[in-house]
Protein backbone atom coordinates (compact mmCIF):
# COMPACT_ATOMS: atom_id res chain seq x y z
CA UNK A 1 0.00 0.00 0.00
CA UNK A 2 1.49 3.36 -1.01
CA UNK A 3 2.26 5.92 1.68
CA UNK A 4 -0.21 8.67 2.54
CA UNK A 5 0.87 12.20 3.47
CA UNK A 6 -1.32 13.82 6.13
CA UNK A 7 -1.34 17.61 6.48
CA UNK A 8 -2.98 19.26 9.50
CA UNK A 9 -2.60 21.60 12.44
CA UNK A 10 -1.66 19.67 15.56
CA UNK A 11 -1.26 19.97 19.35
CA UNK A 12 -1.77 17.84 22.45
CA UNK A 13 -2.90 18.17 26.09
CA UNK A 14 -0.33 16.94 28.56
CA UNK A 15 -2.44 14.92 31.02
CA UNK A 16 -4.30 12.74 28.51
CA UNK A 17 -3.65 9.08 27.76
CA UNK A 18 -0.93 8.45 25.20
CA UNK A 19 -1.51 6.39 22.10
CA UNK A 20 0.12 3.03 21.43
CA UNK A 21 1.20 2.89 17.80
CA UNK A 22 0.85 -0.29 15.68
CA UNK A 23 3.62 -2.79 15.07
CA UNK A 24 6.27 -1.51 12.70
CA UNK A 25 5.51 1.99 13.90
CA UNK A 26 8.95 3.26 12.83
CA UNK A 27 7.86 3.04 9.19
CA UNK A 28 4.07 2.93 9.55
CA UNK A 29 3.71 6.28 11.35
CA UNK A 30 6.27 9.02 10.74
CA UNK A 31 6.10 12.63 11.98
CA UNK A 32 7.96 15.38 10.15
CA UNK A 33 8.22 17.65 13.19
CA UNK A 34 10.34 16.89 16.25
CA UNK A 35 8.42 16.29 19.52
CA UNK A 36 7.52 19.64 21.04
CA UNK A 37 8.22 21.55 17.83
CA UNK A 38 6.14 23.33 15.25
CA UNK A 39 6.46 23.01 11.48
CA UNK A 40 5.79 25.76 8.95
CA UNK A 41 4.44 25.83 5.42
CA UNK A 42 7.86 25.90 3.77
CA UNK A 43 9.18 23.00 5.79
CA UNK A 44 6.06 20.86 5.25
CA UNK A 45 6.21 21.34 1.51
CA UNK A 46 9.97 20.89 1.39
CA UNK A 47 9.84 17.54 3.19
CA UNK A 48 7.00 16.22 1.02
CA UNK A 49 8.85 17.53 -2.02
CA UNK A 50 12.01 15.67 -0.97
CA UNK A 51 10.06 12.48 -0.29
CA UNK A 52 8.39 12.70 -3.70
CA UNK A 53 11.84 12.87 -5.30
CA UNK A 54 13.03 9.84 -3.33
CA UNK A 55 15.51 11.95 -1.37
CA UNK A 56 16.89 10.62 1.91
CA UNK A 57 16.67 12.90 4.92
CA UNK A 58 16.46 12.56 8.69
CA UNK A 59 12.90 12.00 9.84
CA UNK A 60 12.54 12.12 13.64
CA UNK A 61 12.35 8.59 15.09
CA UNK A 62 8.86 7.57 16.18
CA UNK A 63 8.56 6.05 19.68
CA UNK A 64 6.06 3.30 20.46
CA UNK A 65 3.80 5.71 22.32
CA UNK A 66 3.01 9.33 21.45
CA UNK A 67 0.52 11.99 22.67
CA UNK A 68 -2.98 11.68 21.30
CA UNK A 69 -2.73 14.74 19.08
CA UNK A 70 -5.68 16.94 18.31
CA UNK A 71 -5.60 17.49 14.55
CA UNK A 72 -7.37 20.40 12.86
CA UNK A 73 -8.22 21.79 9.43
CA UNK A 74 -5.31 23.20 7.46
CA UNK A 75 -6.60 26.61 6.34
CA UNK A 76 -3.40 27.73 4.65
CA UNK A 77 -4.39 27.91 0.98
CA UNK A 78 -0.75 28.30 -0.03
CA UNK A 79 0.06 24.85 1.32
CA UNK A 80 -3.11 23.37 -0.17
CA UNK A 81 -2.10 24.65 -3.62
CA UNK A 82 1.49 23.50 -3.18
CA UNK A 83 0.59 19.94 -2.28
CA UNK A 84 -1.41 19.65 -5.50
CA UNK A 85 1.88 20.10 -7.35
CA UNK A 86 3.20 16.87 -5.88
CA UNK A 87 0.76 14.70 -7.84
CA UNK A 88 2.58 12.74 -10.47
CA UNK A 89 5.90 12.64 -8.63
CA UNK A 90 7.40 9.17 -7.95
CA UNK A 91 5.48 7.56 -5.09
CA UNK A 92 2.78 10.26 -5.10
CA UNK A 93 -0.61 9.14 -6.38
CA UNK A 94 -3.70 11.30 -6.86
CA UNK A 95 -4.99 10.59 -3.35
CA UNK A 96 -1.60 10.35 -1.62
CA UNK A 97 -1.81 13.79 0.00
CA UNK A 98 -4.65 13.99 2.55
CA UNK A 99 -5.40 17.41 4.06
CA UNK A 100 -7.74 17.91 7.00
CA UNK A 101 -10.65 20.10 6.00
CA UNK A 102 -10.36 19.07 2.32
CA UNK A 103 -9.94 15.31 2.01
CA UNK A 104 -10.53 14.53 5.69
CA UNK A 105 -12.86 15.99 8.37
CA UNK A 106 -12.10 19.40 9.86
CA UNK A 107 -11.19 17.83 13.24
CA UNK A 108 -9.74 14.45 14.14
CA UNK A 109 -7.73 12.79 16.89
CA UNK A 110 -4.68 10.66 16.25
CA UNK A 111 -6.63 7.88 17.99
CA UNK A 112 -10.38 7.99 18.47
CA UNK A 113 -10.52 5.73 21.54
CA UNK A 114 -7.10 4.99 23.11
CA UNK A 115 -8.61 2.98 26.03
CA UNK A 116 -10.59 0.56 23.85
CA UNK A 117 -9.47 -3.07 23.74
CA UNK A 118 -8.11 -2.81 20.20
CA UNK A 119 -6.54 0.67 20.28
CA UNK A 120 -4.88 0.03 23.65
CA UNK A 121 -3.03 -2.88 21.99
CA UNK A 122 -2.06 -0.87 18.92
CA UNK A 123 -4.81 -2.50 16.81
CA UNK A 124 -6.65 0.62 15.72
CA UNK A 125 -10.14 0.40 14.24
CA UNK A 126 -11.32 3.74 15.65
CA UNK A 127 -12.45 6.88 13.83
CA UNK A 128 -9.12 8.54 14.52
CA UNK A 129 -6.34 8.98 11.98
CA UNK A 130 -4.74 5.65 12.89
CA UNK A 131 -8.05 3.81 12.42
CA UNK A 132 -8.92 5.51 9.13
CA UNK A 133 -5.49 4.59 7.69
CA UNK A 134 -5.15 1.23 9.40
CA UNK A 135 -2.49 -0.86 7.69
CA UNK A 136 -1.39 2.07 5.51
CA UNK A 137 1.96 3.81 6.12
CA UNK A 138 1.46 7.52 6.84
CA UNK A 139 3.68 10.61 7.09
CA UNK A 140 2.14 13.30 9.28
CA UNK A 141 3.00 16.95 8.77
CA UNK A 142 1.67 18.80 11.83
CA UNK A 143 2.91 20.73 14.82
CA UNK A 144 3.68 18.56 17.88
CA UNK A 145 3.46 21.22 20.56
CA UNK A 146 1.61 21.17 23.85
CA UNK A 147 -1.35 23.53 24.13
CA UNK A 148 -0.14 26.80 25.67
CA UNK A 149 3.55 26.16 25.06
CA UNK A 150 5.72 28.37 22.92
CA UNK A 151 8.39 27.00 20.61
CA UNK A 152 11.69 28.50 19.58
CA UNK A 153 12.14 26.02 16.74
CA UNK A 154 13.21 27.60 13.48
CA UNK A 155 13.08 25.30 10.47
CA UNK A 156 15.81 25.25 7.87
CA UNK A 157 14.31 23.90 4.65
CA UNK A 158 17.71 24.21 2.96
CA UNK A 159 18.50 20.60 3.85
CA UNK A 160 15.61 19.41 1.65
CA UNK A 161 16.69 21.39 -1.41
CA UNK A 162 19.88 21.69 -3.38
CA UNK A 163 22.14 23.64 -1.03
CA UNK A 164 23.62 25.83 -3.76
CA UNK A 165 20.17 26.79 -5.01
CA UNK A 166 19.05 27.67 -1.51
CA UNK A 167 22.08 29.91 -0.98
CA UNK A 168 21.32 31.64 -4.28
CA UNK A 169 17.74 32.15 -3.10
CA UNK A 170 18.86 33.80 0.13
CA UNK A 171 21.12 36.17 -1.79
CA UNK A 172 18.28 37.07 -4.16
CA UNK A 173 15.95 37.86 -1.25
CA UNK A 174 18.55 40.28 0.11
CA UNK A 175 19.12 41.73 -3.37
CA UNK A 176 15.39 42.25 -4.01
CA UNK A 177 15.04 44.70 -1.13
CA UNK A 178 17.12 47.30 -2.92
CA UNK A 179 16.31 46.48 -6.54
CA UNK A 180 15.08 49.45 -8.60
CA UNK A 181 12.90 47.24 -10.87
CA UNK A 182 11.52 44.60 -8.49
CA UNK A 183 8.99 43.17 -10.98
CA UNK A 184 11.12 43.06 -14.12
CA UNK A 185 14.71 43.16 -12.86
CA UNK A 186 17.28 40.54 -11.94
CA UNK A 187 15.24 38.73 -9.33
CA UNK A 188 12.14 38.52 -11.56
CA UNK A 189 14.24 37.08 -14.39
CA UNK A 190 15.86 34.55 -12.04
CA UNK A 191 12.45 33.54 -10.66
CA UNK A 192 10.99 32.98 -14.14
CA UNK A 193 13.83 30.61 -15.01
CA UNK A 194 13.12 28.27 -12.08
CA UNK A 195 10.98 25.16 -12.28
CA UNK A 196 7.43 25.17 -10.98
CA UNK A 197 8.19 23.45 -7.68
CA UNK A 198 11.16 25.66 -6.84
CA UNK A 199 8.99 28.70 -7.63
CA UNK A 200 6.28 27.31 -5.39
CA UNK A 201 8.70 26.79 -2.54
CA UNK A 202 10.12 30.30 -2.96
CA UNK A 203 6.59 31.70 -2.66
CA UNK A 204 6.02 30.06 0.72
CA UNK A 205 8.04 32.98 2.09
CA UNK A 206 5.37 35.59 2.97
CA UNK A 207 7.40 38.53 1.63
CA UNK A 208 7.87 36.79 -1.71
CA UNK A 209 4.22 35.68 -1.83
CA UNK A 210 3.27 39.35 -1.53
CA UNK A 211 5.88 40.22 -4.15
CA UNK A 212 4.17 37.82 -6.55
CA UNK A 213 0.76 39.44 -5.91
CA UNK A 214 2.17 42.92 -6.48
CA UNK A 215 3.94 41.75 -9.61
CA UNK A 216 0.69 40.35 -11.01
CA UNK A 217 -1.03 43.70 -10.38
CA UNK A 218 1.92 45.55 -11.91
CA UNK A 219 1.74 43.41 -15.05
CA UNK A 220 -2.05 43.72 -15.41
CA UNK A 221 -1.97 47.52 -15.08
CA UNK A 222 0.88 48.30 -17.50
CA UNK A 223 3.31 49.05 -14.73
CA UNK A 224 0.71 50.76 -12.47
CA UNK A 225 -0.15 53.23 -15.22
CA UNK A 226 -3.64 51.96 -16.10
CA UNK A 227 -5.96 52.37 -13.13
CA UNK A 228 -8.99 50.89 -14.89
CA UNK A 229 -7.07 47.74 -15.81
CA UNK A 230 -5.87 47.43 -12.22
CA UNK A 231 -9.43 47.76 -10.91
CA UNK A 232 -10.67 45.09 -13.34
CA UNK A 233 -7.76 42.77 -12.44
CA UNK A 234 -8.48 42.97 -8.73
CA UNK A 235 -12.21 42.45 -9.24
CA UNK A 236 -11.49 39.12 -10.96
CA UNK A 237 -9.60 37.74 -7.93
CA UNK A 238 -11.32 34.88 -6.09
CA UNK A 239 -8.76 33.86 -3.46
CA UNK A 240 -9.90 35.31 -0.10
CA UNK A 241 -6.38 36.15 1.07
CA UNK A 242 -5.52 37.87 -2.20
CA UNK A 243 -8.77 39.88 -2.09
CA UNK A 244 -7.96 41.12 1.40
CA UNK A 245 -4.39 41.94 0.45
CA UNK A 246 -5.36 43.94 -2.64
CA UNK A 247 -8.04 45.79 -0.65
CA UNK A 248 -5.35 46.92 1.79
CA UNK A 249 -2.99 47.88 -1.05
CA UNK A 250 -5.69 50.02 -2.66
CA UNK A 251 -6.88 51.62 0.57
CA UNK A 252 -5.81 54.91 2.11
CA UNK A 253 -2.05 54.79 2.56
CA UNK A 254 -1.87 51.39 0.84
CA UNK A 255 1.04 50.32 -1.29
CA UNK A 256 -0.69 51.04 -4.61
CA UNK A 257 -1.62 54.58 -3.55
CA UNK A 258 1.85 55.94 -4.12
CA UNK A 259 2.47 53.89 -7.27
CA UNK A 260 -0.40 55.44 -9.27
CA UNK A 261 -1.06 59.10 -9.96
CA UNK A 262 -4.15 60.70 -8.43
CA UNK A 263 -6.41 60.15 -11.45
CA UNK A 264 -5.44 56.54 -12.03
CA UNK A 265 -5.76 55.75 -8.33
CA UNK A 266 -9.33 57.10 -8.30
CA UNK A 267 -10.06 55.08 -11.42
CA UNK A 268 -8.63 51.87 -9.94
CA UNK A 269 -10.68 52.25 -6.77
CA UNK A 270 -13.84 53.20 -8.66
CA UNK A 271 -13.67 50.40 -11.23
CA UNK A 272 -12.91 47.83 -8.54
CA UNK A 273 -15.87 49.00 -6.45
CA UNK A 274 -18.15 49.26 -9.49
CA UNK A 275 -17.48 45.61 -10.35
CA UNK A 276 -17.62 44.22 -6.82
CA UNK A 277 -20.10 46.36 -4.86
CA UNK A 278 -22.46 48.33 -7.11
CA UNK A 279 -24.59 49.76 -4.29
CA UNK A 280 -21.60 51.22 -2.47
CA UNK A 281 -20.18 52.51 -5.75
CA UNK A 282 -23.41 54.41 -6.48
CA UNK A 283 -23.37 55.99 -3.02
CA UNK A 284 -19.78 57.16 -3.43
CA UNK A 285 -20.21 58.26 -7.05
CA UNK A 286 -22.96 60.69 -6.07
CA UNK A 287 -20.61 62.30 -3.55
CA UNK A 288 -17.69 62.66 -5.97
CA UNK A 289 -16.64 65.91 -7.62
CA UNK A 290 -17.33 66.53 -11.29
CA UNK A 291 -13.64 66.08 -12.00
CA UNK A 292 -13.59 62.65 -10.34
CA UNK A 293 -16.77 61.64 -12.14
CA UNK A 294 -15.25 62.52 -15.50
CA UNK A 295 -12.26 60.39 -14.58
CA UNK A 296 -14.46 57.43 -13.59
CA UNK A 297 -16.52 57.81 -16.75
CA UNK A 298 -13.46 57.00 -18.84
CA UNK A 299 -14.20 53.36 -17.96
CA UNK A 300 -16.82 52.12 -20.49
CA UNK A 301 -18.90 50.26 -17.92
CA UNK A 302 -19.19 53.28 -15.63
CA UNK A 303 -19.85 55.65 -18.56
CA UNK A 304 -22.67 53.36 -19.72
CA UNK A 305 -24.15 53.16 -16.21
CA UNK A 306 -23.99 56.97 -15.79
CA UNK A 307 -25.72 57.52 -19.15
CA UNK A 308 -28.46 55.01 -18.29
CA UNK A 309 -29.01 56.82 -14.99
CA UNK A 310 -29.38 60.05 -16.95
CA UNK A 311 -31.81 58.35 -19.33
CA UNK A 312 -34.16 57.61 -16.41
CA UNK A 313 -34.55 61.36 -15.85
CA UNK A 314 -35.55 62.23 -19.43
CA UNK A 315 -39.12 63.17 -20.30
CA UNK A 316 -38.22 63.44 -24.01
CA UNK A 317 -35.34 60.97 -24.51
CA UNK A 318 -35.27 61.33 -28.31
CA UNK A 319 -35.14 65.11 -28.50
CA UNK A 320 -33.89 68.25 -26.74
CA UNK A 321 -30.30 67.32 -27.42
CA UNK A 322 -30.28 64.12 -25.34
CA UNK A 323 -29.39 61.78 -28.25
CA UNK A 324 -26.20 63.83 -28.68
CA UNK A 325 -25.06 62.65 -25.24
CA UNK A 326 -25.18 59.10 -26.55
CA UNK A 327 -23.42 59.99 -29.79
CA UNK A 328 -20.55 61.59 -27.84
CA UNK A 329 -19.82 58.41 -25.89
CA UNK A 330 -16.89 56.14 -26.86
CA UNK A 331 -17.83 53.08 -28.89
CA UNK A 332 -17.02 50.74 -25.99
CA UNK A 333 -19.51 52.57 -23.77
CA UNK A 334 -22.18 52.40 -26.51
CA UNK A 335 -21.65 48.65 -26.73
CA UNK A 336 -22.12 48.33 -22.97
CA UNK A 337 -25.36 50.30 -23.20
CA UNK A 338 -26.54 48.08 -26.05
CA UNK A 339 -26.15 45.03 -23.78
CA UNK A 340 -28.81 46.32 -21.38
CA UNK A 341 -32.57 46.08 -21.90
CA UNK A 342 -33.05 49.79 -21.27
CA UNK A 343 -30.24 50.73 -23.64
CA UNK A 344 -31.46 48.45 -26.41
CA UNK A 345 -35.00 49.76 -26.03
CA UNK A 346 -33.80 53.35 -26.26
CA UNK A 347 -31.74 52.67 -29.37
CA UNK A 348 -34.65 50.95 -31.10
CA UNK A 349 -36.99 53.71 -29.97
CA UNK A 350 -34.62 56.32 -31.36
CA UNK A 351 -34.73 54.65 -34.75
CA UNK A 352 -38.51 54.53 -34.66
CA UNK A 353 -38.67 58.18 -33.63
CA UNK A 354 -36.46 59.11 -36.57
CA UNK A 355 -38.64 57.09 -38.91
CA UNK A 356 -41.93 58.57 -37.78
CA UNK A 357 -40.53 62.09 -38.07
CA UNK A 358 -39.30 61.29 -41.58
CA UNK A 359 -42.44 59.42 -42.52
CA UNK A 360 -43.89 62.36 -44.45
CA UNK A 361 -40.90 62.06 -46.76
CA UNK A 362 -40.80 58.62 -48.40
CA UNK A 363 -37.51 59.33 -50.17
CA UNK A 364 -35.75 60.24 -46.90
CA UNK A 365 -37.22 57.18 -45.19
CA UNK A 366 -36.02 54.84 -47.94
CA UNK A 367 -32.52 56.33 -47.82
CA UNK A 368 -32.43 56.03 -44.05
CA UNK A 369 -33.45 52.36 -44.08
CA UNK A 370 -30.85 51.57 -46.73
CA UNK A 371 -28.08 53.13 -44.65
CA UNK A 372 -29.19 51.94 -41.17
CA UNK A 373 -27.90 48.80 -39.52
CA UNK A 374 -30.36 45.94 -39.89
CA UNK A 375 -31.71 45.05 -36.45
CA UNK A 376 -35.02 44.21 -34.81
CA UNK A 377 -36.30 47.77 -35.16
CA UNK A 378 -35.45 48.31 -38.84
CA UNK A 379 -36.80 44.86 -39.70
CA UNK A 380 -40.03 45.82 -37.95
CA UNK A 381 -40.23 49.04 -39.94
CA UNK A 382 -39.71 47.14 -43.21
CA UNK A 383 -42.52 44.80 -42.19
CA UNK A 384 -44.79 47.79 -41.45
CA UNK A 385 -44.09 49.24 -44.90
CA UNK A 386 -45.43 46.03 -46.44
CA UNK A 387 -48.80 46.26 -44.66
CA UNK A 388 -51.27 48.57 -46.36
CA UNK A 389 -53.22 48.99 -43.12
CA UNK A 390 -50.23 49.79 -40.87
CA UNK A 391 -49.88 53.08 -38.98
CA UNK A 392 -46.74 53.93 -40.93
CA UNK A 393 -48.36 53.40 -44.35
CA UNK A 394 -51.37 55.46 -43.32
CA UNK A 395 -49.06 58.24 -42.15
CA UNK A 396 -47.04 58.18 -45.39
CA UNK A 397 -49.87 57.90 -47.86
CA UNK A 398 -49.80 55.74 -51.02
CA UNK A 399 -47.31 57.79 -53.02
CA UNK A 400 -44.74 58.20 -50.27
CA UNK A 401 -45.03 54.49 -49.37
CA UNK A 402 -44.19 53.54 -52.97
CA UNK A 403 -41.21 55.90 -52.90
CA UNK A 404 -39.93 54.65 -49.54
CA UNK A 405 -40.07 51.01 -50.61
CA UNK A 406 -38.52 51.71 -54.00
CA UNK A 407 -35.65 53.88 -52.76
CA UNK A 408 -34.76 51.29 -50.11
CA UNK A 409 -34.68 48.45 -52.67
CA UNK A 410 -32.82 50.59 -55.23
CA UNK A 411 -30.03 51.46 -52.75
CA UNK A 412 -29.82 47.98 -51.25
CA UNK A 413 -30.08 45.63 -54.24
CA UNK A 414 -29.99 47.00 -57.78
CA UNK A 415 -30.86 43.69 -59.42
CA UNK A 416 -33.90 43.21 -57.16
CA UNK A 417 -34.96 46.80 -57.90
CA UNK A 418 -34.86 46.13 -61.64
CA UNK A 419 -37.43 43.35 -61.11
CA UNK A 420 -39.44 45.58 -58.75
CA UNK A 421 -39.45 48.42 -61.30
CA UNK A 422 -40.52 46.10 -64.11
CA UNK A 423 -43.58 44.99 -62.10
CA UNK A 424 -44.56 48.60 -61.22
CA UNK A 425 -47.30 50.37 -63.16
CA UNK A 426 -46.78 53.71 -64.96
CA UNK A 427 -48.02 55.81 -62.01
CA UNK A 428 -45.70 54.03 -59.58
CA UNK A 429 -42.72 54.45 -61.95
CA UNK A 430 -43.40 58.15 -62.18
CA UNK A 431 -43.31 58.37 -58.36
CA UNK A 432 -40.11 56.32 -58.18
CA UNK A 433 -38.36 58.57 -60.69
CA UNK A 434 -38.71 61.52 -58.33
CA UNK A 435 -35.54 60.10 -56.78
CA UNK A 436 -32.58 61.45 -58.76
CA UNK A 437 -30.70 58.17 -58.60
CA UNK A 438 -33.64 56.13 -59.89
CA UNK A 439 -34.37 58.68 -62.62
CA UNK A 440 -30.74 58.55 -63.81
CA UNK A 441 -30.81 54.75 -63.67
CA UNK A 442 -34.00 54.69 -65.77
CA UNK A 443 -32.50 57.06 -68.35
CA UNK A 444 -29.34 54.91 -68.53
CA UNK A 445 -31.30 51.91 -69.72
CA UNK A 446 -32.12 50.30 -66.39
CA UNK A 447 -28.88 48.27 -65.78
CA UNK A 448 -29.25 45.39 -63.30
CA UNK A 449 -26.01 46.19 -61.48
Amino acid sequence: MSRRYIVAHGAYIGDEHEVLLPDGHEQMVRFYAQPGDSIDVGESFAMMFATAQGREFNIPPTPQTVPNYYLGKCDDMTLVRLTALLHGEPGIEEDSVQILGYHLPDRMRLCGDPLSSGCSQGEHSCDGLLGVFRGIPIDISCCRIKYGDKTTHVSDPAEYFDEASYEVLKRWIDHLEGEAQPYSGDFARWFDLQGQKIQSYVLTHPDLARWQLRRAAWSASNGFKDGAALGVFMSLETDHFNIQYYAICLGEGGEFTYRLDKEQLALARGVHLFRTNKERFIEEYRERSEETRRCLNSYPGIAAWAWLELLKQQKHPYSNGFPATFDSLPDDAKKEIGKTKAGMAWQHGRVWWKVTRAAMDGEALGEYLASAEMNATTMHIMSELGKNTSYLVKRLGPGQTVLARGVYIFLSNRSAFADHYALSNAAEREILCRHEGIDAWDRAGRPRN
